[in-house]
């Protein structure tokens, strides 16, 4: 009887470890969507007239044309600095999940525009 219990306790943290694991995994896809989702809006913006890719933003603060809020608990904030080349941009996106706790709540991409 002690062998079962103690089995089934060991189980039963397993499930919980499980679960969390999952739900991570869960909101960090979730987070790489949206950002891939962003940085394809992003990417075909004219550099020249639109607000949003113009050199500039936060990634730390939410920045007037430069934060969206896609989902509740999820900030998405980039930066876009002046790139190597004339005609190019460097953006990097940082992705703020409050739902997210294993892995930390932010992600971050970054990728060349032109």
């Amino acid at each position: 009887m002690l062998v079962v219990t103690i089995g089934l306790i060991g189980m039963a943290q397993l499930m919980a470890v499980t679960t969390i694991v999952h739900s991570d995994a869960r909101e960090t896809s979730m987070g790489t969507e949206l950002a891939q989702a962003k940085l394809d809006e992003l990417s075909g913006m004219d550099l020249a007239g639109d607000a949003e890719v113009q050199v500039g933003g936060d990634l730390d603060a939410n920045t007037a044309n430069y934060f969206s809020e896609p989902s509740p608990g999820v900030t998405l904030r980039w930066l876009v600095e002046a790139g190597p080349t004339a005609g190019t941009r460097v953006l990097t996106i940082r992705v703020v999940n409050t739902a997210s706790r294993q892995y930390g709540d932010s992600l971050y991409f970054r990728t060349m525009l032109r």
